[in-house]
């Protein structure tokens, strides 16, 4: 009966049952806090909703504060709904008027709201202060409603109150809480004594049944009279889900479901019930685990003792609670069908059983289920009857007999020893099953039977077995791997990989075929692992289909038997294989070999050895790469040192005769041939001419190989090595002295010019791949040789013209001037051809479609190109510099007599060129010019020639290209920084003559132009006037000032850029002919200068020779011009805010000397004091090199130290005498004083350091801050020497100005202490400099 009880949270109370209905009053919201923050903070502890609502006294913010002190975490709460604090007229409709009826449906609604929200119960409390309707009817109500899981304190503030009211408050409630004596103490009315006495006897008698009812096997359950859950003992708790704290209070039928009590009959036990009658009913239920059972339900009314809650006296008693017991009644109502569950029960186990299940009588099978014929692959028509035997192979793993052994087992079981043992079914398809048997006897009507459970365990048995192989292989791979990698020879690796190929698949004989390019080699492994050998008469892998299709496939290849295999090709001695499993050497996806296994047992491999060859053969390929790698570098090692031994033996003969002796001796030495010979190929015919032989083909030196006879070996055309094997008959009429030999090899000897032929080595033994490679090797270094001697004259007579193009090259390239570039090309056309009639270099533009001469000889001098027109392609493009251009090919023409190109004089006479070689000068895929050469012979140019013009027209385009690009390059860099220039000038100055004078440098450096101006427009005159002018050699440029509408200038100012190519064609236009004329300008240019929509000007350019203008040019005079006006507009803007700043800082030190000779005026001893400490300061600050802004304030701050004394009393400040110790107070609050007075003026923010800081001491002990050190501004500790000096070095009323010495003695002691050293060291320098000691 716990359960029924919760902490009230008030430390004079324990715990009170719920449905309590508590009152409290108090004075203030302290006493409220007092009370309720605790009964609250109770009720969250224990999972209640707590609601507080709220009516006058005071507000949500101050009540959710004074809780939140004791619920940290209230915030969370309130989100989460388990803490609700509101206004009580907030939650009702029409909030004017509060009802009964209302407050009954807010407390409803919370009461709902406990139970979905799955509290524990609710707790409420109210202040109905402000409520003077009717408290009797409010108090019944909501002790009506929130009986049960709830707790209800209601809060009245005694402000206001009667003690009428005091009176009717207290009875209405079981509990009044109320302070007394500085303390709370709890008032109970007479019927609540009562009621307590008699709940106290209640329980006592309760706790006694509930001990009794605890210990009950029924389920028991109490719920009060509106059907919420009072308690219930653990036999009913056990088959609710949920804790029983989380069901209290809620409604009885909602927690507990019982399957056969439906809507409609709960309807009917309310009814009986209600009415004071008990309720029975029995039928089927589900349990929470799922199962079902039969349960008895009776429902007892429990009445009061005749006292009604109106306390007034004896009364019909009263239905106030209901027990609900509930009764298994299964086994009584199952024991009628036991026994048919029981026999179905069976029936099923037997039948769906996981495992098989025989029933045997004499070792014959009586009954099985559905498992045994799913094992056996057979139907019960067929294994009824029968015996395990039956069923078996003839034999078990262990070897023993099924018959011997079945008959074994089946003794030992019905002697009453059950047996468990391995056995092996097999199936109609004759796969074996492997099962575990368990037999054991039991006893029916007719004697002892035998019942077999039965297991199937083959795929787990083959998983163990799996495992035990996988972790076998997997040992024996890795002792494989350290035995390959300890050795790099290819045949020690393959017979390590025959030894161990055993241990991983058996086999009867293992074999290993490589793919080779000469043949396929074997290596054979019998049953006595002895190694036969190679096999030279194998045929290729090739005529094996089972290695064709390993070959594509990439993978190993199983053949069961291969007399049922169409494809298996049966070979000697291999006759006797049965069974084949091979698997590809495979490396970097290429198939490299073959390892082969055979056994003479047909299905000998089964599928699992598969995979354990193919990880197996991975392993191999790898290795046996690793040593082909090995034995190859060696072998190329061994190529490489012969090859350089005949390469330096080469390179020892020059002469052609030598070096063929030399070529066909090493060729026999090293290939032990009985003859060889070089042919040499006739360059007129292509028949191959034997140079010289050898050994037995010494007699064929001179002689001519027809192909016709098979001497010359056409395979040689493709350029590759090639063997021809029994030649004997092709040597038999030309081979000298006894037997033809049977294999020869003949090696083409080709180069890209000079001498072609072919090298011919003969011998009884074929040539290999590598001998071939080998050859091929020598050949090439052979003809290169060759055809070195051959071109040795040809090498020195083009020598000279390749030193002269390297030269050329090595000189244009180190250069971007294209004058020298074109001279340097010029002399080594004409020491390359010196007899030329004529050589021009032409340059295209492909823009303009023209092609310009820059360079030209004719009759070996150089030709002036400035004097030659340009030249427009062709329209039809038939002339030879359109043809060139358009086709970017060579054109050679031998015979120019039908077309002369260029007149010659020599003399008195008149030559005409007869031949013309034109060579294109590609850069980047396109023709950017042409090298033009003309002959006064025909055909004068050779193939030679138009590769040598082509080389150095390809020299030529190389470095023209970079040298245009170099100058562009440098052209925009130079203008990028000239922009540059112009931008830091007009950043870093605002002297509009300084800025313009950059831009017409700038202009003139970069345009190359002769004179050029900036005019400034002036709106008032509408004339240009002069602004700033170079390159002009009078002054009548400086004196024009044209109007905005006459002469180019004008029309300049409205264009965006006006060009005058002719001066001289525009004459009656130029509004400043003395101009044009005193320079002698020919060309004009310019452009407007326009700065925010405004013409600011323009810039003009003048020219006294052929203007040569571009796009470039274009662009960067606009950008000049953009510059400039940006220049002129600033220089106006900074003009006009210097002429406004200028006369605001004048009217402000106006006003400052105003206010200095007003401080004067006012203290007459010291008159003249502020202008000489102002003078000393700005001249100390300067000789510290402070900026000159630093300065201009230092100034006012010095000219303004003392405004604040303007505060001062005047019989303080003119006191006759020493100043009292509250006086001086007063006088030492004058810096503060002229703190507050200026801080607020903008304009001498910067200036305030002096007035405020001037009496701070170095020391800190001066005021008014007491500042220290570096901390005391400098301009103050510049200032407050300055201000000693002159107050010491001057006249007062009462002393005499001391003398220069004495105050420089001061002002030494003082350093450190009043003063900065620093500065006094400053100061008695500056002294010093000015002789004033």
């Amino acid at each position: 009966m716990q359960s029924v009880l919760r902490s009230s949270g008030f430390r004079f109370i324990d715990e009170k049952l719920w449905g309590s209905h508590l009152c409290q009053l108090y004075w203030d919201p302290d006493d409220l806090f007092e009370v309720v923050v605790p009964y609250f903070a109770a009720g969250i502890a224990e999972n209640e909703l707590c609601f507080w609502a709220l009516d006058g006294a005071v507000g949500v913010n101050e009540a959710e504060e004074a809780l939140r002190k004791a619920v940290p975490d209230l915030n969370e709460r309130i989100r989460s709904g388990q803490v609700v604090i509101a206004r009580l007229r907030d939650l009702v409709p029409d909030q004017d008027t509060l009802t009964i009826d209302k407050i009954d449906a807010v407390r409803q609604r919370m009461k709902e709201a406990a139970v979905e929200g799955g509290f524990s119960g609710l707790r409420a409390s109210a202040d109905i202060s402000s409520y003077r309707e009717d408290t009797y009817a409010y108090d019944r109500s909501a002790h009506r409603i929130l009986s049960g899981t709830h707790y209800l304190l209601c809060t009245f503030c005694l402000k206001g109150m009667t003690e009428c009211d005091i009176v009717e408050v207290v009875n209405n409630h079981q509990q009044t809480i109320i302070r007394r004596n500085g303390d709370w103490s709890l008032l109970q009315n007479q019927e609540s004594i009562y009621a307590h006495r008699q709940l106290a006897e209640n329980i006592a008698k309760l706790e006694v049944l509930s001990r009794a009812l605890e210990t009950s096997t029924n389920g028991v359950m109490i719920t009060d009279a509106n059907g919420s859950i009072v308690w219930m003992n653990a036999t009913l708790s056990s088959t609710i889900p949920q804790p029983v704290e989380d069901v209290l209070g809620k409604d009885a039928f909602e927690v507990i479901s019982i399957d056969f009590i439906t809507e409609e009959m709960k309807k009917e036990i309310v009814e009986t019930v209600s009415a004071g009658q008990v309720w029975r009913g029995e039928g089927p239920d589900r349990r929470i685990d799922g199962t079902m059972r039969f349960q008895e339900v009776i429902i007892i009314p429990v009445r009061n003792n005749g006292r009604d809650e109106n306390h007034d006296g004896a009364g019909p008693a009263e239905i106030t609670h209901f027990v609900a017991i509930e009764r298994d009644v299964s086994d009584r109502h199952s024991a009628e069908l036991a026994l048919v569950e029981s026999e179905q029960r069976y029936h099923n186990l037997f039948e769906f059983a996981s495992d098989a299940i025989f029933l045997m009588r004499d070792g014959v099978f009586l009954e099985c289920n559905r498992r045994a014929l799913e094992i056996l692959g057979r139907s019960q028509e067929e294994v009824i009857g029968k015996t395990a035997p039956d069923f078996s192979p003839e034999f078990q793993a262990n070897g023993v007999p099924s018959q011997e052994a079945s008959k074994q087992y089946r003794a030992a079981a019905l002697s009453g020893s059950p047996q468990s043992f391995p056995w092996l079914f097999l199936r109609p398809d004759g796969t074996q099953v492997e099962v575990e048997v368990g037999l054991s006897r039991f006893e029916s009507g007719e004697g002892y039977m035998v019942q077999a459970l039965v297991r199937d365990v083959t795929e787990r048995n083959r998983a163990q077995r799996a495992e035990r192989e996988r972790s076998k292989l997997a040992e024996v791979l890795r002792a494989t791997a350290e035995e390959l990698s300890s050795t790099l020879s290819t045949y020690e690796v393959m017979r390590r990989i025959l030894k161990a190929v055993g241990r991983v698949v058996p086999c009867y004989s293992a074999n290993i075929v490589l793919n080779t390019t000469d043949k396929p080699g074997m290596i054979l492994l019998d049953t006595e692992d002895d190694i036969q050998g190679e096999l030279d008469w194998l045929p290729p892998p090739d005529h094996f289909p089972n290695y064709q299709k390993m070959e594509r496939t990439r993978y190993p290849l199983l053949i069961p038997d291969t007399l049922t295999d169409p494809d298996w090709v049966f070979t000697e001695p291999f006759k006797w294989i049965r069974s084949y499993l091979g698997a590809p050497l495979v490396n970097q996806g290429k198939v490299i070999g073959f390892l082969n296994l055979n056994s003479d047992v047909p299905g000998f491999f089964q599928p699992h050895h598969v995979d354990h060859l193919y990880i197996f053969s991975n392993q191999a390929s790898m290795a046996l790469e690793n040593a082909r790698l090995f034995e190859e570098t060696q072998k190329r090692a061994q190529e490489m040192e012969l090859i350089a031994r005949f390469s330096s033996i080469l390179r020892s003969g020059l002469s052609k005769d030598s070096l063929l002796s030399l070529i066909l001796e090493q060729v026999t030495t090293l290939f032990h041939t009985g003859g060889a010979l070089l042919a040499i190929a006739d360059p007129q015919t292509g028949e191959m001419i034997v140079a010289k032989g050898v050994g037995a083909a010494a007699h064929l030196t001179g002689t001519r190989l027809s192909r016709e006879a098979g001497l010359s070996c056409h395979p040689a055309d493709d350029n590759r090595a090639h063997t021809l094997d029994n030649v004997s008959a092709v040597f038999q009429e030309t081979w000298m002295g006894g037997k033809a030999p049977q294999s020869a090899a003949c090696i083409p000897l080709n180069a890209s010019e000079g001498i072609t032929g072919q090298l011919w080595a003969v011998r009884d033994e074929p040539f290999s791949s590598d001998d071939l490679r080998l050859l091929n090797t020598i050949g090439d270094m052979a003809v290169s040789a060759l055809n070195r001697a051959a071109l040795f004259e040809h090498t020195l007579k083009t020598a000279r013209n390749l030193e002269i193009i390297n030269q050329t090259g090595r000189e244009i390239s180190e250069t971007f001037d294209l004058a020298t570039i074109y001279d340097r090309m010029g002399y080594a056309i004409s020491a390359l051809w010196p007899d030329l009639a004529a050589a021009f270099i032409s340059l295209y533009d492909d823009q303009a479609q023209t092609f310009t001469c820059v360079y030209g000889l004719k009759a070996g001098s150089i030709v002036d190109v400035s004097r030659l027109p340009v030249f427009p392609l062709t329209p039809d493009g038939t002339g030879m510099h359109s043809r060139v251009i358009r086709t970017k090919e060579t054109l050679l023409i031998n015979d120019l007599s039908s077309q002369p190109v260029i007149r010659i004089s020599v003399g008195n006479t008149e030559c005409f060129s007869q031949s013309a070689l034109f060579v294109p000068m590609l850069s980047k895929g396109s023709v950017m010019g042409i090298i033009q050469l003309q002959s006064y012979h025909k055909g004068a140019f050779t193939d030679a020639d138009v590769d040598l013009l082509k080389l150095l027209g390809n020299t030529a385009s190389i470095a023209i290209e970079n040298a245009r690009l170099f100058i562009e390059t440098q052209q925009r860099v130079q203008h990028l920084a000239a922009l540059h220039a112009i931008d830091e000038a007009i950043n870093s100055s605002l002297d509009l003559d300084l800025v313009l004078k950059v831009i017409l440098e700038e202009v003139m450096g970069q345009l190359n132009v002769d004179a050029a101006g900036i005019l400034l427009y002036d709106p008032c005159s509408q004339r240009l006037n002069y602004a700033a002018g170079r390159g002009f050699r009078h002054d009548s440029y400086a004196q024009s000032s044209p109007h905005i509408n006459e002469g180019f200038a004008g029309q300049a100012a409205s264009a965006r850029m006006l060009l005058i190519r002719n001066l001289s064609a525009q004459e009656m236009r130029i509004a400043r002919p003395r101009v044009i004329e005193d320079e002698g300008f020919t060309g004009y240019a310019a452009i407007p200068l326009i700065a925010k929509n405004q013409l600011k000007g323009i810039i003009e350019v003048f020219f006294r020779r052929p203007m040569n203008i571009n796009e470039d040019w274009k662009t960067f005079f606009h950008a000049l011009a953009d510059q400039a006006a940006i220049a002129v507009d600033n220089a106006s803007m900074f003009a006009d805010l210097q002429r406004s700043h200028d006369e605001l800082a004048e009217a402000y030190d106006t006003t400052l000397m105003g206010w200095m000779r007003t401080l004067e005026l006012r203290d007459h001893e010291t008159e003249g004091h502020t202008q000489r400490v102002a003078n000393w300061t700005v001249a100390l600050a300067r000789s510290m090199g402070l900026p000159e802004n630093e300065i201009i304030q230092i100034r006012r701050g010095a000219m303004l130290h003392d405004i604040g004394k303007m505060g001062i009393p005047d019989n303080i400040l003119h006191k006759p005498g020493p100043l009292t110790e509250e006086e001086w107070k007063i006088m030492r609050q004058h810096p503060t004083l002229a703190y507050r007075l200026l801080k607020p003026i903008a304009y001498l923010q910067n200036a305030l350091e002096i007035p405020y800081c001037h009496h701070e001491r170095w020391d800190g002990k001066g005021y008014p801050r007491g500042l220290k050190g570096t901390s005391i501004p400098l301009a103050a500790r510049l200032f407050s020497i300055v201000d000693v000096w002159d107050a010491l070095t001057s006249d007062r009323p009462y002393r005499k100005a001391w003398p220069t010495d004495r105050v420089r003695d001061y002002l030494l002691k003082q350093s450190g202490k009043r003063f900065d050293p620093a500065i006094v060291d400053l100061f008695m320098k500056t002294l010093a400099d000015q002789a004033v000691f």
